[in-house]
């Protein structure tokens, strides 16, 4: 992997990452905000070189204990001068790009990070052709799948399969419901798959030309570059119907953590062209791919020699109530929580000492009318002293951690029970308005707005406050992740996205194909005697390369008083020499040392000012104006790096005064 070079002067310390946190630019609506939301995020080009068809890693974090980022409104700008391949140059099915993330979920209406689990998987190129064949999220012909993860053809996927391969549905049909949200189709798709607990996630990544998404916010110029847009399943769909029967709730909540990378070629899927294993067990696959040996195509490239600004612009979901837990977490998002966090575990409620020989439940501080189960435990474990040594719980009890209703205590319509399986068997997640949504996972989990019966209802998980990319009156989101079923009274409204939110864009210059150089200081005496000759040198560094470069170094002197000769430097009667580092070691240093003959000041230096002033500069050679000496072009032949510095400003020449 190619480094940057950085050469530096002197004892100073230049920090050169291609990864570093970004500072942090929010903004958001003039209520008070009780959720906090303060990304941080960080972009590696990871060849730097002009020309390289280089992988790009996005990076986004948000800290434990903070709103969660706006599904739909996780874009990242890639800057304009770069290439970037579209859909027709690249065939469906192409494996194009990666997505590691660290991802805290509900499960079971347990609270939200009871799974904090890594996941990775490939991303393929899928069609862009919004005017085709379209695909829908949910299972419509019942077979078991959803049909974005059904095979192309329609099939249920065989088991046993690398699912990082298979070509799904999703990738050679476009989402239904992702077509109407954007006035224009977007240059290249991503589409990634996998399975979590039972349950097919997927996350679409859409990569629209510049200016395409002008309309989203005020910020959003051409010249910002590439639109990135992240979307989780259909997540922050208006009108979407989310996934019934899923024992996965509350998720992605936060800490959440995603790296995504886009390839700078796209390579060979098998499954393009191959119709048996390890592909699928029955059917064909699309076959416009190219026979194997296949050739990389080309999918990014980088721009010539420069400084570029990548960037990433997020919003938090909203809070209405302003109690720090935004809606799309809230079971109560109108009325201030007073259980414990659904962040956080909750505790068995304190028990008196209990001895049972079968299970019995308790109530969870977490949620009061929810059910913690407690085993008891025999043998050496059982402690009847005061409490098992094991979990520290009274009377020789294990927690097995089962679900909790999952209401919170403020709006729960029946807060002294919990609703749904019996209170002895709380393996079984809870649903209490029976429409086929877990609590946690309904966004009216009160009111019936999924299925009945196993009927889907006309109002269907409906979040429709207004329609995607708004604008909404207040700049935030365009909608509240309050169903439209339970989005009235207490203010709220169906038709105006309610709660407060947090804006938050980021920056991050990149250099491509630049060597930095940094002047500290001159090295020397700063007093002399009259015809004496003195050393001054300079420390070359060659920082951030993997390879030996070469500097240009000059010294340069002025006499200041007038009473004294000019000096020589290395015994030539000049005002300056520039000299050669030549071949430094990568990450290692060279000293240039100029050996200067003063004469003597006809008045003694008796001057209040300077007798001489002795200004050091460098350069990386070949670069052109200004990045050499001054305001110069450096001198000599730029080397094979083609490269130029990073950071003129850091070039400006470094004085010192000498006295006789």
């Amino acid at each position: 992997m190619g480094r940057v070079a950085n050469f530096r002067f002197g004892a100073g310390v230049v920090l050169v990452a291609l990864i570093a946190m970004l500072a942090l630019f929010a903004r958001g609506s003039s209520v008070t905000e009780a959720t906090t939301f303060t990304p941080s995020a960080g972009l590696v080009v990871v060849d730097p070189t002009p020309g390289a068809n280089s992988s790009i890693t996005m990076s986004t974090v948000v800290p434990s204990g903070q709103g969660a980022i706006q599904a739909l409104d996780y874009i990242n700008f890639i800057p304009p001068q770069w290439t970037i391949a579209n859909d027709a140059s690249i065939p469906d099915g192409s494996i194009i790009g990666s997505a590691t993330a660290f991802v805290a979920l509900g499960g079971s209406n347990a609270f939200c990070g009871v799974l904090s689990i890594p996941i990775g998987f490939a991303f393929m190129e899928a069609t862009t052709n919004t005017g085709g064949p379209q695909v829908a999220f949910n299972d419509t012909d019942a077979d078991g799948q959803g049909d974005w993860f059904e095979r192309w053809d329609g099939a249920s996927m065989p088991g046993g399969v690398p699912p990082d391969i298979r070509i799904r549905r999703a990738v050679t049909e476009y989402p239904d419901k992702v077509a109407p949200l954007f006035s224009v189709a977007p240059r290249l798709r991503l589409f990634g798959t996998l399975s979590l607990g039972g349950t097919d996630i997927g996350v679409n990544v859409l990569i629209f030309n510049p200016g395409d998404l002008l309309p989203t916010d005020a910020s959003f110029t051409t010249s910002r570059g590439y639109p990135v847009v992240t979307l989780i399943q259909e997540l922050g769909v208006p009108g979407a119907a989310g996934t019934p029967g899923s024992i996965l709730t509350d998720g992605p909540c936060t800490p959440f953590t995603a790296n995504i990378t886009v390839n700078g070629l796209a390579t060979w899927n098998p499954c393009t062209a191959y119709a048996g294993p390890p592909c699928t067990n029955a059917g064909g696959l699309p076959t416009g791919g190219s026979p194997a040996p296949f050739t990389p195509i080309s999918e990014l490239q980088n721009p010539g020699a420069g400084s570029y600004n990548f960037s990433v612009w997020t919003r938090s979901n909203r809070d209405y109530d302003n109690d720090g837990i935004e809606n799309g977490l809230d079971t109560c998002p109108a009325t201030v929580n007073t259980d414990a966090s659904p962040r956080t575990p909750g505790a068995p409620a304190p028990q008196p000492l209990m001895i049972a020989t079968s299970p019995l439940p308790v109530p969870s501080t977490q949620d009061p009318d929810g059910w913690i189960d407690l085993f008891y435990v025999v043998g050496p474990a059982l402690n009847m002293l005061g409490s098992n040594p094991l979990t520290g719980l009274p009377g020789g009890f294990v927690s097995d951690i089962s679900a909790p209703e999952g209401i919170d205590s403020s709006c729960d319509s029946g807060p002294a029970s919990p609703c749904g399986p019996s209170p002895a068997d709380n393996f079984l997640a809870q649903d209490c308005d029976t429409d086929g949504f877990l609590n946690r996972a309904d966004n009216c989990p009160q009111v019936a707005n999924g299925t009945v019966g196993g009927v889907v209802v006309p109002s269907t998980q409906a979040d429709t406050d207004l329609a995607y990319p708004g604008p909404a009156s207040d700049g935030g989101p365009v909608i509240d992740s309050i169903g439209n079923a339970c989005d009235t009274g207490l203010g709220l409204s169906p038709t105006v996205p309610d709660g407060h939110f947090h804006v938050s864009d980021l920056t991050q210059t990149v250099d491509i194909g630049k060597h930095g150089v940094k002047f500290n200081n001159v090295g020397g005496p700063p007093v002399t005697q009259p015809n004496t000759t003195k050393n001054y040198s300079i420390e070359v560094n060659n920082q951030d390369s993997d390879d030996a470069q070469d500097a240009k170094v000059q010294l340069s002197i002025a006499v200041a008083n007038g009473n004294c000769p000019a000096p020589t430097i290395d015994g030539q009667a000049v005002t300056s020499l520039v000299k050669t580092a030549t071949a430094i070691p990568a990450d290692g240093s060279q000293l240039v040392s100029f050996s200067v003959a003063f004469g003597a000041c006809s008045d003694g230096g008796a001057s209040a000012n300077p007798d001489y002033i002795i200004t050091g500069d460098a350069c990386h050679p070949g670069d052109p104006a200004p990045k050499g000496f001054g305001a110069a072009a450096c001198p000599g032949t730029a080397d094979g790096h083609n490269a130029q510095d990073s950071n003129p400003l850091n070039d400006a020449p470094a004085t010192k005064s000498v006295n006789e």
